[in-house]
């Protein structure tokens, strides 16, 4: 039953949760999604490696979302409170990472 009551929980809009967090809402939207990043030298692909850094919640282009973290509307994306909650613990873990999402 709690499973169930969790699944019901209130979703609120990406921008809003964005505004909550302190983010812009198209760096919210990058990072809940697949954020591909990569390390080392553009010049040589023998020492570049590609991260995916993105927590995965939202699919747009599939149409998918991962079940009680988010949840696509007519209005927009919209995140659960653990999403948000996920989303706090990623921020105070990397702060560096985020003002640069921020930022660029």
């Amino acid at each position: 039953i709690r499973q169930y009551d969790k699944l019901n929980e209130r979703y609120s809009p990406l921008w809003l949760v964005a505004q909550r967090l302190g983010l812009p809402p198209v760096a919210l939207s990058k990072i809940t999604a697949t954020f591909k990043c990569e390390k080392g030298s553009p010049d040589n692909d023998k020492v570049r490696e590609q991260f995916d850094l993105g927590l995965n919640f939202k699919f747009s282009q599939r149409n998918q979302e991962l079940l009680g973290y988010a949840r696509r509307t007519e209005q927009g994306w919209s995140l659960s409170p653990a999403a948000e909650e996920i989303l706090n613990q990623y921020i105070e873990k990397f702060p560096t990472m985020f003002k640069y999402i921020s930022e660029n």
